[in-house]
């Protein structure tokens, strides 16, 4: 078997994307405590322009799918459990964990804090941002925006360029804000933890707009039907990357270089990922099918990205004093990381409801195992009252798409 094709309803293409996106971040961390050499810094500035915060717009696509299917109330209920159990592990799991083997190590890039959040942040960021959809709902915020929009888009007085404009200029505010109210309100060390934070903040944004183009169609065929804009961004992204560091970055001085970096990197965080989100989304939705090993590579996409860290981190800190190339290192590093979590999600994890609640924050299993109980006692009282168990449903044909369509949940 080489390829399977998706349920009606499942978009396989963004649920592909998603989990080729986050799995991006494995290579991203394959160089942790490694020299930052040109490479390494390449491959962070390729993730902050374009990866996370098309990954967050793929986020509020899904989001918008599983709240067109589920109450607010459970809808949230189930996302606080689907993201809050990985960070919770990770927290108090894994943090510990590579603390203590950064510190053995000497490393002095590690924090003074056993409890940081690491790779995990995002799974917070999520949280904040459910709970802002949530808000808007209650207060019918949405319906009213997406009716302003509706209209605004009929009257043709907005364009894809507007609003690719409109979300960038707004993560950009939101990108320069956050660090100074965190400066304000946290001691250094608090800061150094979680400076995340702002990401966070300066990724809303983009979760909005993948949340409005899930729920607004005309939207979404608004920025389909004009991705000129979109490849326009990308391509003048690249090209002042390229421009600067192979023309102007090799002769200025090293004062001018830094700031020069950090301003244009700054910018293209801002701009680069509505364009990308256009571009991949255009990309998903024309996937049909994809390998059946892709399939099971995404499925486990979760785990992979959960637990990869603390084991690259032990291999980079056992392999960095070595005379072995600090590349081969960080491939060997995210190749066998990569490799043991996969292994590790097939054996252990897809077998297992208790892991699989720990790791993936899923409930599935034990509502899978409910159904069973319930239909094996209705079988066994066919001409009794039909008892209802909570939780489960009486239909097992409605099960099969419910389950499938419900991937948006891995986020």
């Amino acid at each position: 078997m080489t390829e399977t094709t998706p349920p009606v309803g499942y978009i396989i293409g963004l649920d592909t994307w998603r989990a080729a996106l986050m799995l991006g971040g494995v290579v991203l961390h394959g160089s942790i405590g490694l020299p930052a050499l040109g490479l390494f810094v390449a491959i962070d500035m390729i993730s902050q322009t374009f990866r996370m915060g098309t990954f967050f717009g793929i986020a509020g696509i899904l989001t918008a799918i599983a709240l067109a299917k589920r109450a607010p109330g459970e809808w949230l209920r189930r996302r606080l459990v689907r993201l809050g159990f990985p960070l919770a592990f990770g927290l108090f799991i894994l943090s510990p964990f590579i603390w203590l083997m950064r510190t053995a190590a000497g490393d002095i890039a590690a924090t003074d804090t056993l409890f940081n959040w690491y790779h995990l942040w995002f799974l917070a960021a999520l949280i904040a941002y459910s709970t802002i959809i949530y808000a808007l709902i209650r207060l019918r915020l949405d319906e009213a925006l997406e009716t302003y929009l509706v209209d605004l888009i009929a009257r043709k007085t907005v364009r894809s360029s507007t609003v690719l404009l409109f979300t960038a200029v707004t993560s950009a505010t939101l990108f320069g804000i956050a660090p100074r109210i965190m400066a304000a309100t946290m001691s250094d060390s608090t800061f150094a933890t979680f400076r995340m934070l702002q990401l966070a903040a300066g990724y809303l944004p983009m979760f909005l707009l993948g949340y409005l183009v899930g729920r607004v169609p005309a939207l979404k065929s608004l920025l389909l039907h004009q991705t000129g804009t979109a490849m326009m961004i990308a391509l003048a992204i690249t090209s002042s990357y390229l421009i600067w560091f192979a023309l102007i970055a090799p002769y200025a001085n090293s004062a001018i270089v830094a700031s020069g970096t950090a301003d244009l990197r700054f910018v293209a965080a801002a701009i680069g990922p509505p364009a990308a989100f256009v571009l991949i989304l255009r990309s998903a939705l024309r996937v049909r099918s994809v390998p059946y090993l892709v399939q099971r590579v995404s499925a486990a996409s979760y785990t992979i990205y959960v637990l990869h860290l603390p084991l690259v981190v032990a291999i980079n800190l056992s392999l960095r004093g070595s005379m072995v190339n600090v590349y081969f290192i960080c491939i060997v590093s995210v190749f066998i990381s990569s490799s043991i979590a996969f292994a590790f999600h097939e054996a252990i994890v897809s077998r297992s409801s208790i892991i699989l609640l720990v790791l993936n924050g899923n409930v599935k299993r034990h509502m899978a195992k409910n159904a069973r109980i319930g239909a094996s006692i209705s079988h066994q009282d066919k001409d009794a009252e039909i008892r209802f168990i909570p939780g489960v449903t009486a239909a097992p044909a409605l099960q099969t798409s419910e389950h499938d369509l419900d991937f948006a949940q891995r986020l």
